[in-house]
């Protein structure tokens, strides 16, 4: 016998409605209906229970309001529905729709032929789907959702994890809070995600986000396709990027890295370090194409490159020295700008401090519009011209050496006859003196002999005074050369002749005089006690804004100082020669700024900026999974209600109708019942509701409808 089973439905409906009367309705072979308002319909169709229904040979409704329609359908317990062949509801409030269907426990529904829905108030939706955990949802065909509040959605999804969720054929979640979507994705480890086609996370913590993503160790993270996460912590962001070290960080289309705690931000840049220096690390990488080789190196900018040990800052720049600092490379150089006076022994100077210097210096020298530093031109009294300090200095040296080198002790300026005859007693002019010589003829008066010539000096001294002969006063004049410097125009026998009359006076012995010797502002002289003479340099050299020094490689003149194949510091910049600025101290960051920052700085920002950037994405990921989830559940149930008044029929008066629809919405599943009745020829009555799974609250309705015709 075949029945409708909505038409059975219909009358069951009937029968439980509370205004239809209370009798209890059989059709069949040993049906048997027990209870008010029971049916049963079928051979050996039994009803146990106030309204329960049972239509189907060998269909059993046991408990009150439970329902069984088909050929073995079986509703175990009050309120539990079984629609389909051998459909078992073994449980309270538990659905099972089509052939073979099993809902074993309260609240539980599957649909589908031979789903089963083994958990507590778990979902099953497709041919042989399973929902065995407590709150599992699974829909697809051969869909597992084993794990209590798993979730499996897609042909062959698997989620045997609790709370694990799949989405996506054949895609797996298989431990605690695991979650892959995609087809053949994978999340096989304790709170792990993938999402896309094959990604996958293995290890705990770990997220593969992008088609054949991987994230293989804790706590890892790989987004974009074809990306890699290998290290502990390791983050690896772009198409084909691999972060392969604990605690490493790719950003960027085929960035690479396989050295501890480094960074590489940028397409196709990389830290590839030899087997040892990996496990340093500590490599900063960020500009496209960059490129390092050793451990603690930092990079920045497009196209650079570092050995380890050493910073390289702008396009291009290249280090390949340790303890060093690059901001060019040997084709091209960069100047450093707005760097601050230096003040402490290891801070960087600027071009500022050297023009200072170089005016400072004088000799002329000075610092080129290109930073070049134009040496002095230093013009001494001897007339020899240098063009750096160190050579004029030692001229001058050598020649003061020189002028104290002579045999024996210079004499003071000698003294003229008229000044021996004042010191003894002589109180006239010098004329009255020179007439006084003049007598009646006389013996010739014994003359002085000439003093001994000294050695050459810058400074000559007069002759000394006619002596003895006792020993002879160095560097003396003849007292000729005395009369000839006071206007004597005569030969020296004239002036001899002149000087006959009376006996000469004795003079007095030339050894007690001294030589006076006079140097510039940068010579000091000392005549001493014992009649020597101490020539040396003064403590402070002053030159013209021409002069020079140099010693050795070093020139050091009024435009600043110059070391050969070193750095140098003139008044037209700072030329570092390539050489390493250390030991910069902190710089402030600021708008209005101009100091120079150090490695150290540039790596607290690029970290200060690395985890705000992952933690506004892992909040925003949070925030798109609880929207998406709430959102698909909701349309889910919509779509469910949708189904269900879509499913309605003609009703002749007096009749009603029971409805089911089932909806989905990405992950989210929901049943939809509802209840339909035709009061009168123009007045319908129904109401329904839809519950899901997805944390979002059942709805439902009641809706009345009048004909004004």
């Amino acid at each position: 016998m075949k029945y409708n089973l909505l038409a059975l439905a219909i009358l069951s409906t009937i029968a439980f409605n509370a205004n239809a009367q209370s009798t209890n309705i059989t059709d069949g072979q040993n049906a048997s209906a027990t209870g008010p308002g029971a049916i049963a319909i079928g051979d050996n169709s039994t009803s146990n229970g106030e309204g329960a229904t049972a239509t189907g040979a060998n269909s059993t409704a046991n408990g009150e309001g439970s329902s069984a329609y088909g050929n073995y359908a079986n509703a175990a317990l009050p309120y539990a529905t079984a629609v389909g062949y051998a459909s078992r509801a073994l449980a309270r409030y538990s659905t099972a729709l089509g052939n073979n269907s099993t809902a074993a426990a309260e609240g539980s529904t599957a649909v589908g032929d031979s789903s089963n829905a083994a958990g507590q108030e778990s979902t099953a939706v497709g041919t042989v789907a399973n929902a065995g955990g407590n709150r599992a949802v699974a829909v697809g065909a051969s869909t597992d959702a084993s794990g209590d509040n798993a979730t499996a959605v897609g042909p062959s999804a698997r989620a045997t994890g609790n709370n694990a969720s799949a989405f996506g054929t054949s895609s797996n979640a298989s431990n605690l809070n695991s979650t892959a979507t995609g087809s053949l994705a994978n999340a096989t480890a304790d709170n792990t995600t993938s999402n896309g086609a094959m990604a996958n996370a293995t290890a705990q913590q770990a997220t593969a986000i992008g088609a054949s993503s991987n994230a293989t160790a804790e706590q890892s993270t790989s987004v974009g396709a074809s990306s890699n996460a290998a290290g502990t912590g390791s983050s690896s962001f772009g198409y084909a990027s691999s972060a392969n070290a604990d605690n490493a960080t790719t950003l960027g289309s085929q960035t690479y890295t396989n050295a501890v705690n480094s960074v590489v931000v940028g397409s196709g840049s990389s830290v590839n370090l030899s087997a040892g220096d990996d496990t340093i690390g500590n490599a900063t990488v960020v500009g496209a194409g960059s490129y390092a080789s050793g451990p603690n190196t930092t990079l920045l900018g497009a196209g650079t490159y570092g050995t380890g040990n050493c910073t390289a800052i702008g396009a291009y720049s290249t280090c390949n020295e340790s303890y060093t600092m690059s901001v060019g490379n040997e084709f091209t150089q960069t100047r450093i700008t707005n760097v601050a006076n230096g003040i402490n022994e290891y801070d960087a100077i600027n071009m500022g401090q050297l023009r200072n210097l170089t005016s400072i210096l004088g000799g002329g020298s000075y610092w080129s519009d290109n930073g070049v530093l134009i040496g002095p031109s230093i013009t001494l009294s001897s007339g020899n011209t240098y063009n750096n300090y160190y050579d004029a200095i030692m001229d001058i040296d050598n020649r003061v050496s020189n002028a104290g080198s002579g045999t024996g002790t210079p004499g003071a300026d000698g003294l003229s006859a008229y000044e021996i005859a004042q010191d003894n007693g002589f109180t006239g002019t010098e004329q009255e003196w020179l007439d006084s010589l003049k007598g009646q003829d006389g013996q010739d008066g014994i003359a002085g002999a000439d003093g001994q010539d000294g050695s050459d000096s810058t400074v000559a001294g007069p002759a000394g005074q006619d002596g003895e002969t006792g020993a002879t006063g160095a560097d003396g004049k003849s007292a000729y050369e005395v009369a000839v410097a006071d206007g004597y125009t005569g030969t020296e026998t004239e002036w001899l002749e002149s000087l006959k009359g009376a006996d000469g006076i004795a003079g007095k012995d030339g050894k007690d005089g001294t030589a006076n010797i006079k140097g510039g502002s940068n010579v000091e002289v000392t005549n001493n006690d014992d009649g020597s003479t101490t020539v040396g340099l003064a403590d402070n050299v002053q030159l013209s804004d021409q002069g020079s020094v140099s010693v050795g490689k070093t020139v050091v003149n009024g435009t600043g100082v110059r070391i050969q194949g070193g750095p140098s510091v003139t008044t037209s910049g700072v030329d570092a020669g390539n050489m390493t600025i250390n030991n910069v101290a902190d710089g402030a960051v600021n708008s209005t700024s101009t100091q120079a920052v150090n490695g150290r700085q540039l790596y607290a920002y690029d970290q200060k900026w690395s985890d705000q950037w992952t933690e506004t994405n892992t909040r925003i990921d949070g925030l798109d999974r609880k929207y998406d989830k709430r959102l698909n559940a909701l349309g889910a149930q919509s779509a469910a209600m949708a189904m269900m008044a879509g499913s309605s029929t003609y009703l002749p008066v007096g009749k009603a109708a029971l409805q089911m629809g089932v909806g989905f919405s990405s992950n989210q599943a929901a049943l939809s019942i509802g209840y339909k009745v035709r009061v009168s020829e123009r007045t319908s009555f129904s109401a329904g509701f839809a519950a899901g799974s997805g944390g979002q609250p059942a709805m439902g309705g009641m809706g009345l409808s009048i004909n004004l015709d």
